[in-house]
């Protein structure tokens, strides 16, 4: 157990670093995919079986990662502290909720559906909250094709890595 968290731990280090300081500067449309959140996605369909049969699976473990991870990327943002912890927080629920009480069956469309999904939730709740703490907010003309395109990013990103994730399940086991 103790090597599985510090493998998680790990990833997560790495995506932090990847999000804060290289990514940014790949991108085309002045926006990049949110590493952060696709990972807090994984980690949370890991075992989808589980979420719905068992309840609050590990919810509190991953409400504390995803609340964490926020707070490592505010650290690190120039926005005001906490306004990317609450955005990953109002996002884990909202998607928890959703899987729990909307979908009954998780497939390739329901995960397909709730990446988009949570990728558009964190963006309105950063800017909702932007709003709210810096009492202003400048929406520029080309917001909507920055979410769209970050949606776009997370969606191919999450299925490469769930994709990899899955081969390399299946290596470890042979």
């Amino acid at each position: 157990m103790a090597i599985k968290s510090f493998f998680f731990i790990l990833i997560f280090l790495l995506a932090w670093i990847l999000q804060s300081s290289f990514l940014p500067l790949l991108s085309p449309f002045q926006t990049a995919p949110n590493l952060v959140l696709v990972l807090i996605l994984i980690w949370r369909f890991l075992k989808p079986e589980q979420i719905i049969s068992e309840g609050d699976w590990p919810l509190s473990k991953f409400f504390l990662g995803a609340g964490l991870a926020g707070v490592i990327l505010d650290l690190f943002s120039g926005l005001p502290f906490g306004l990317i912890s609450l955005s990953f927080l109002g996002t884990v629920y909202l998607i928890d909720w959703l899987t729990k009480n909307v979908f009954g069956r998780l497939n390739f469309w329901t995960f397909s559906i709730l990446v988009l999904i949570a990728t558009l939730s964190y963006d309105l709740f950063l800017i909702g909250l932007t709003k709210i703490m810096l009492k202003e907010l400048i929406i520029a003309p080309y917001l909507f094709i920055t979410i769209f395109s970050e949606m776009i990013y997370n969606f191919i990103l999450f299925w490469l890595i769930r994709g990899l994730s899955s081969v390399l399940k299946q290596r470890t086991v042979l």
